[in-house]
């Protein structure tokens, strides 16, 4: 087995290497890279768990990694910008608003982050919009009966009893301690 040699002076080591007559890419499952290598017939070493090509495809190679790495560094600088806004998970046209706009998720800090400032306030500004949809359409107050005192209310025996358990008699409704009878509101009343 040959040492690993660099690919490209711009490409990390560890992203991609050369050994023998094989060139190694380390992409995630789900990255534009991969799907591109995959495009290219790429093989897959599940001892190293990279992907992998012949070193003919190298023209080919190369500048896919690249612009791989362009767009790693463009997230990692969106990321380092400042600009961070909270979407909740439910809100998935919102979501969806941020990666138009080039947003990027940072998991650690469970935030959005996004390129400028302008940005921020248009997603912000769907967030609330979609936290207004989503409360309960109210009454408006003018319509809505006053409150009434519930004291000396009786309620019928068959249906309630006082909270002294035993005793026989019809409660009344007693403003903060439910429903109980007059003889025992004092060993309730503290």
């Amino acid at each position: 087995m040959t040492a690993p040699k660099p690919l490209h002076p711009d490409i990390p080591i560890d992203r991609a290497w050369q050994e023998g007559r094989r060139i190694y890419v380390r992409c995630g499952y789900k990255s534009q890279l991969n799907q591109d290598l995959i495009a290219l017939k790429s093989n897959w070493d599940a001892d190293k768990r990279v992907r992998w090509v012949s070193t003919a495809k190298r023209d080919q190679v190369v500048p896919l990694v690249l612009a791989a790495e362009q767009r790693r560094s463009q997230v990692q600088a969106t990321l380092d910008s400042g600009h961070i806004v909270r979407i909740p998970f439910e809100a998935d046209a919102v979501r969806e608003q941020a990666k138009k706009l080039h947003g990027a998720f940072d998991a650690e800090r469970k935030v959005w982050a996004l390129p400028t400032a302008q940005d921020v306030q248009v997603i912000a500004d769907a967030v609330d919009a979609w936290a207004a949809a989503r409360r309960p359409r109210r009454a408006p107050a003018a319509s809505l009966p006053a409150p009434t005192l519930v004291e000396g209310i009786t309620r019928p025996q068959e249906t309630k009893r006082c909270l002294r358990r035993g005793c026989p008699k019809t409660p009344t409704m007693l403003a903060s301690l439910g429903w109980t009878c007059e003889d025992h509101f004092d060993s309730y009343s503290g």
